[in-house]
């Protein structure tokens, strides 16, 4: 199956975009699905290729072209995206040469891995850690976990809601979920079993 991706709907990414465009990203697509691609395509133009080509009706039709041109197609934000589809694509690229690494030389050249942890709560910024975290597990080749500490306070139908949404987006972006019950968040995730890992 071939399919086209357009840089600002990769989930992991989504924080990156918002804080670039000044646009919420409402549509994305879960990094594991980009991961999973047998081959990745980056078809690169030039911001200034892209601003003409929206110009002469080839992007967009009509008024849709000219609301484009006043928000989301500024050639410094375009730029900015830019970079971040060669650099994504240059990570999706090293990680697929290290995975064809020989099993006799992973054996000779092993080390242990590292994994990463994330604290989250049912904060709206845990949403960005999430994201953050996943494109350094990513980068790094190691799991990760998102870690939730329930230190007994009981929280509103808003905040539950919140929390879900983040353990949610945790699972999808590729974390191992945990939820630990203590009184404390510091001692909780100092006194984690998988911490030393």
């Amino acid at each position: 199956m071939y399919t086209t991706l357009n840089v600002q709907h990769i989930e992991s990414l989504k924080d990156v975009i918002e804080s670039i465009t000044g646009i919420v990203i409402h549509e994305t697509v879960p990094d594991i699905i980009i991961e999973s691609a047998t081959q990745i395509e980056l078809l690169d133009i030039s911001p200034n290729e892209l601003l003409d080509r929206l110009r002469e009706g080839k992007v967009y039709l009509g008024d849709q072209s000219e609301i484009a041109a006043r928000n989301f197609f500024q050639e410094d934000r375009l730029t900015a995206l830019r970079e971040i589809a060669l650099r994504f694509t240059a990570e999706k690229v090293d990680h697929d040469l290290h995975g064809m690494i020989s099993a006799v030389e992973r054996i000779e050249g092993w080390k242990p891995r590292e994994r990463l942890m994330v604290a989250i709560s049912q904060s709206p910024n845990s949403q960005k850690l999430l994201r953050t975290t996943r494109r350094r597990a990513f980068n790094l080749n190691c799991p990760w976990i998102a870690l939730y500490v329930d230190i007994g306070t009981v929280l509103d139908d808003q905040d539950n809601a919140m929390l879900a949404k983040n353990l949610a987006l945790a699972h999808q972006l590729g974390a191992e979920v945990v939820t630990v019950s203590d009184t404390s968040i510091g001692q909780a995730i100092n006194g984690w079993p998988g911490k030393s890992l």
